[in-house]
């Protein structure tokens, strides 16, 4: 199975290539990528990742509306052949299934835990798109940005109660999809 991660980046420079790494590491293959207007260098580093075949990257100017139906609709008519699934977050958010979703045999561990769990979850043809619910981690108590990377930073996370944990973001088959009615790619 092959996994792009499709989001809409301003000025993330600073955490991008963290960003990127991490969701390589639990097995992405393939990053969608909509630079609106960065002017910290972001829009160079996806161009020139671009280059080597790891991002799509198009660009979304800043409008009267915000860009996000615009952008996905764009992102999605660019996915390269043979991926299978597309997660649409923001570049400050991470995908993780968490234990027992990824439990495997106590002898083997996942090659890509996100792999497998995302395997389990569209095994039957029918399903076609998935929510996740957000976990809000907000400031974890910090007041200034620290040094150090984001998933050491933030290790806490606001109770599932918690209203915004209502929100969610969607893994869908590319194929799947007729029209976006959010921006939450539903």
């Amino acid at each position: 199975m092959k996994l792009a991660i499709a989001a809409i980046v301003k000025n993330e420079l600073d955490s991008l290539s963290e960003w990127m790494a991490f969701h390589l590491a639990v097995g992405a293959s393939h990053f969608l990528i909509a630079d609106n207007e960065s002017s910290d260098g972001t829009y160079e580093l996806l161009d020139a990742l671009s280059k080597t075949g790891l991002v799509t990257l198009i660009s979304v100017p800043t409008g009267s509306t915000p860009p996000q139906l615009i952008a996905y609709q764009q992102l999605l008519g660019s996915c390269p052949d043979g991926i299978d699934l597309v997660a649409f977050i923001d570049a400050d958010e991470y995908l993780l299934p968490t234990p027992p979703a990824v439990a495997v045999a106590a002898d083997k561990a996942p090659e890509f835990p996100l792999l497998a769990w995302l395997e389990k979850q569209f095994a039957s043809k029918e399903v076609g798109a998935m929510a996740l619910n957000w976990a809000c981690f907000g400031s974890n108590g910090a007041k200034f940005r620290d040094e150090g990377l984001v998933i050491e930073r933030f290790t806490q996370r606001a109770k599932q109660s918690f209203a915004p944990n209502r929100h969610f973001k969607s893994v869908l088959r590319p194929s799947y999809v007729r029209a976006f009615e959010n921006s939450n790619a539903t």
